[in-house]
């Protein structure tokens, strides 16, 4: 909690045992104390004048926390790792039961439901992205001079949009109000245009992404901006332009006609629906995106499947090629695309999805096996809880589920018998899979014990991500009460 001067966190967050200390703790602690450490100036400072703008507090310390943790430890990727949260906030803000950034309050469970994920998550994706159309050097400016206009006072929406036109020279309210007083997401078809003679096109449409048997109407345009790279053989660039109404034109300064046209950095606020034959150039060109263009190009395929704008085997396809790569996220990104279909075939293909699964994922799940190597890198660490999960729980391996039973029942014995960054994994496994006999110790033990984590970990298994310590700690204090 961010009292001016005293900073006060939950014991977990603060008390944790060395032997149990993974790399999510340590991104976790990191990213909490800087956002409680923004809150100083986003909230103590210059405080809301009413919850319906509680966004200028937890946004912009989310904004900030972002940008503290990538310089204090650039290795976590922090800006890839955003990317993939900003995809699955998207999920939620693509239903037709998606709230307004700015909702008005007119109850105390209206101040409950404001502190979620609409608030914290899609708030400071929008704020990244607006830095970037005006600039990192102009949004400063605008923050510096409403943090001195409202110092120690209140302030408001207006107030804080009122500062950014003022820094910008140019009216800013469409472009907040797009994002912050409507829901939804824009979904953008982009259409490669090259015309002979000509300088090649990116031609955008917009409306709301809808997800299947959603009742959305999708006549909802924003004043969107849009940044794209580009390479055309062995030149690449950058362009950008804003798109306001149902149609709009991004002019590229390629000079022929590019092979590919990625959503730069993944920054933008929209799920891109590449038309014609850019879509096939993008994944055949896949690899040579950024890390972050490829989390973010998966997490647009997936979302383009749910909405019925794609068969699923071509985000399967993308899927098959780029879960090769390395990178927790890219692999966890995925792993999300192809656990997202499990629910669009009937029973009777149930044996062709597991052998997928199987293909896609149980070469790199079981030579790791439930143990990290000795000198293992932070991210070949935090590979195995995402693979064995998925390999069993939705593969249906066999052997994986008997391992992590026999694993968990060691370690309602003795607590060293698993290694931290598994524990979640492998009892969520076993718990899964389990009988009678495992729930009935499993439910004793978690009355019996006094460890919030252990009785978290043994009433909730779980497929672990960043922050499942969080998931873990708001458990605990619910039982707690």
């Amino acid at each position: 909690m961010e009292n001016p001067g005293l900073i006060t966190y939950r014991h977990g967050r603060l008390l944790v045992k060395l032997g149990d200390l993974t790399e999510d703790d340590k991104h976790a602690f990191v990213s909490v104390a800087a956002h409680e450490m923004a809150h100083q100036w986003f909230g103590d400072l210059v405080t809301m004048a009413w919850w319906d703008d509680v966004w200028l507090n937890e946004s912009f310390a989310s904004w900030m926390a972002a940008k503290i943790t990538r310089v204090v430890e650039p290795r976590w990727d922090n800006d890839v790792w955003g990317v993939g949260v900003r995809s699955e906030v998207m999920g939620s803000d693509g239903l037709e039961s998606a709230r307004q950034i700015s909702q008005p309050i007119a109850t105390a469970n209206d101040i409950d439901n404001a502190f979620d994920e609409i608030t914290y998550e899609k708030g400071q994706a929008v704020l990244t992205m607006i830095e970037r159309q005006i600039t990192p050097a102009v949004f400063q400016k605008g923050v510096r001079a409403y943090l001195a206009a409202h110092a120690d006072g209140n302030a408001t929406y207006g107030d804080f949009v009122r500062a950014m036109t003022e820094a910008s020279g140019a009216d800013q309210k469409p472009l907040f109000d797009s994002f912050v007083r409507q829901s939804g997401v824009p979904l953008v078809s982009v259409k490669l245009v090259c015309a002979k003679g000509e300088k090649p096109t990116l031609v955008a449409s917009q409306r709301r992404y809808e997800p299947i048997g959603s009742k959305i109407d999708p006549q909802r345009t924003w004043t969107l901006p849009m940044c794209v790279r580009w390479s055309a053989g062995s030149v690449a660039g950058r362009d950008c332009a804003v798109v306001s109404g149902e149609t709009g034109a991004l002019p590229l300064s390629a000079t022929t006609c590019p092979d590919w046209v990625p959503n730069d950095g993944e920054l933008g606020y929209y799920r891109a629906l590449p038309e014609g034959p850019l879509l096939g150039q993008l994944l055949v060109h896949a690899r040579a995106l950024t890390l972050a263009e490829r989390v973010g190009l998966v997490g647009d395929l997936d979302a383009l499947v749910d909405g019925g704008e794609l068969p699923a085997g071509v985000a399967l396809r993308l899927v098959a090629d780029l879960a090769k790569d390395g990178s927790q996220y890219l692999v966890g990104q995925s792993i999300r695309a192809v656990v997202g279909i499990n629910e669009m075939f009937d029973a009777k293909l149930r044996p062709n999805y597991e052998r997928l699964v199987t293909k896609l994922f149980a070469a790199r799940a079981k030579p790791g096996g439930w143990h990290s190597r000795p000198g293992e890198d932070d991210n070949a660490k935090q590979l195995p809880p995402q693979l064995l999960a998925v390999v069993a729980n939705h593969g249906g391996d066999r052997a994986l589920i008997a391992k992590a039973t026999e694993l968990t029942w060691k370690w309602l014995d003795d607590h060293e018998a698993i290694q931290p960054e598994l524990v979640d994994t492998t009892l969520g496994i076993a718990a899964r899979h389990g009988d009678q006999k495992l729930f009935d110790r499993m439910h004793a033990d978690a009355k019996a014990t006094d460890d919030r984590d252990v009785r978290a970990w043994l009433l909730q298994g779980d497929v672990p991500v960043r922050g499942s310590r969080d998931r873990r700690e708001g458990l605990a204090d619910r039982l707690d009460r």
